[in-house]
């Protein structure tokens, strides 16, 4: 009997650094102090109002206080705010796992509203792959009274120099 498909049955996948809790790594204190120090020379962060929460290996938590200025029409954070947020967010989590002289960039974000936001929120980022080329994260957006906002799922291209 012949295949149909186009390529033998067995593949052998190339591993990856996938993040998963029983590999995690460390974040050093020197490093999270450098994140923390350049995080309000980005602009675009300072100019929202983000707010670094917490950070761990793989791990960031970022904030925002709701403001009037930040409202679309009917006084909910504007989605492009919380999808900026969950951009934000899953770049400073990666921060914590690349070396000096990599960059990144983000190549594709999707998110997904699930509740309007009349609050401040705070984004869970964290990595769930990192290979070497990319590295993908999700999100959960939340208020304070932990009602889920939003989820997301951002992918980064990885350069090094």
């Amino acid at each position: 009997k012949t295949s149909l498909l186009p390529f033998p049955k067995r593949i052998d996948f190339v591993r990856h650094r996938h993040i998963l809790p029983s590999m995690s790594g460390k974040l050093s204190a020197q490093k999270e102090a450098g994140i923390r120090a350049r995080f309000p020379k980005f602009p675009f962060p300072a100019l929202i109002g983000f707010q670094i929460d917490k950070l761990e290996y793989g791990f960031a938590r970022l904030t925002v206080k709701h403001r009037d200025d930040l409202t679309q029409g009917a006084g909910y954070l504007h989605g492009g705010v919380i999808s900026a947020l969950c951009d934000s967010g899953v770049a400073f989590a990666l921060a914590t796992m690349i070396d000096d002289g990599e960059d990144m960039l983000t190549v594709e974000l999707k998110v997904n509203f699930i509740a309007p936001a009349d609050d401040d929120i705070f984004a869970d980022a964290k990595i769930i792959h990192r290979g070497r080329k990319t590295a993908v994260g999700e999100v959960e957006v939340r208020k304070p009274d932990n009602t889920l906002i939003a989820k997301a799922l951002v992918t980064y291209y990885l350069n090094k120099d």
